[in-house]
C-alpha cells in the first residue's frame, strides 16, 4: 500500500494492514498500537514555526514557542 497521507497510514495500520513508520505525537495516545524496534530512530526532517508577521511581538505567540522548543529539547531533540 502507498499513501501520501500521514492519516490515511494511520488508518490502515489501526485496521490491521501492516506496520508504518509514523510520528510518535500521531500514534501515543491510540490504544491498540504496539511500536516496534524501539531503538531504532526514525529520520529527522526540517520543522518551522510560523505565524503572521502582525504577531511577531506578540507575548503569546513568544511564550509558545519557547515552550515548543522546550519540549523539543526534552525530547532529546537537539535544535
Amino acid at each position: 500500500m502507498q499513501v501520501n497521507n500521514t492519516y490515511a497510514v494511520l488508518q490502515a495500520i489501526e485496521a490491521g494492514i501492516g506496520m508504518a513508520a509514523i510520528p510518535d505525537y500521531l500514534v501515543s495516545h491510540r490504544k491498540g498500537l504496539v511500536r516496534l524496534l524501539p531503538d531504532i530512530d526514525g529520520p529527522a526532517f526540517e520543522t518551522y514555526f510560523v505565524y503572521p508577521q502582525e504577531l511577531r511581538g506578540s507575548k503569546r505567540v513568544g511564550l509558545f514557542r519557547d515552550f515548543i522548543f522546550e519540549q523539543v529539547r526534552k525530547a532529546g531533540n537537539i535544535m
